[in-house]
């Protein structure tokens, strides 16, 4: 599982939508805390890190700490 994370960094970091996109289910759903759902399905992210992605080029995603136990991993990044 590490090596997603990793794999999302580098997608972010070159800004390669398609590379960052395959990361995730074609039926991928994430939520706002607590439960408010934000988001549903690759078409809609698509949608948005398209814009994202065009309009913050020069993204910067850096892996402060990751601990992974089995197939979790908890990761602190930060975006600039």
């Amino acid at each position: 599982p590490t090596e997603v994370i990793l794999a999302y960094v580098e997608a972010a970091n070159q800004n390669d939508l398609e590379s960052f996109l395959a990361l995730y289910s074609t039926g991928i759903k994430k939520y706002r805390y607590p439960a408010t759902l934000a988001s549903e399905g690759i078409d809609h992210m698509r949608k948005v890190y398209t814009k994202s992605f065009a309009e913050k080029s020069g993204i910067k995603v850096e892996i402060r700490s990751m601990i992974a136990l089995a197939d979790k991993v908890i990761c602190y990044d930060h975006v600039t």
